[in-house]
């Protein structure tokens, strides 16, 4: 198969020669202010303040703290991502500059982010508890499972946006990009799950 085919192959292989770097961390500071807004709709507020006693001025604070946390983790993420990414196309002895694989991390960010609030979205809008469910994950089938809902399709989804984003952008082989694919999900499950383990 040709890999012009592959969904966003194009995209990411354009990126050598038009990072577009502007347009791009300008909607990467959108998409992260929706998200940290959407997520802040996701918390019951009212019922904090009555299960736990605390006074409007707290939980005012709290519902602040809350969304600057995570606002600065997405942008922390963002700056992770591409270091590790970075190191990636080193190590690999990757011909593409800094520049393209800065964009290229952003493309991936914006991509995987935008999926994200999608299903956030969805979710908040049927009322299903972000605690309890995952509608991409295998918990939908059992409340509250949180080892089912670390298999979840968002990192099945992310995991091919990263092989893809190798492969155009990175200009790695097939099989060397796959492999680091399945490594970032296997790490992205593992962690999961040891964070779950120690909770």
């Amino acid at each position: 198969m040709s890999l012009s085919k592959l969904p966003l192959f194009n995209h990411f292989a354009n990126i050598r020669i038009q990072p577009k770097l502007i347009i791009k961390l300008f909607l990467t500071l959108i998409i992260i202010v929706t998200y940290t807004f959407v997520s802040g709709l996701s918390v019951d507020y009212k019922k904090l303040l009555s299960e736990a006693g605390l006074s409007e001025t707290s939980l005012a604070q709290i519902k602040i703290f809350s969304q600057i946390s995570i606002f600065f983790s997405r942008v922390f993420s963002v700056l992770f991502t591409f270091l590790i990414i970075l190191v990636i196309s080193r190590i690999m002895r990757s011909d593409a500059n800094t520049k393209s694989i800065f964009s290229a991390t952003l493309s991936y960010i914006l991509f995987t982010n935008a999926i994200s609030l999608i299903i956030l979205t969805i979710q908040i809008s049927a009322g299903l508890s972000l605690i309890d469910y995952s509608i991409t994950s295998s918990n939908i089938f059992a409340k509250g499972n949180r080892i089912l809902g670390t298999f979840d399709l968002q990192f099945f989804v992310q995991a091919y946006i990263l092989t893809v984003m190798l492969i155009g952008t990175s200009k790695l082989s097939i099989r060397a990009s796959t492999i680091w694919g399945i490594i970032y999900l296997i790490l992205i499950i593992t962690f999961s799950l040891i964070s779950i383990s120690i909770q």
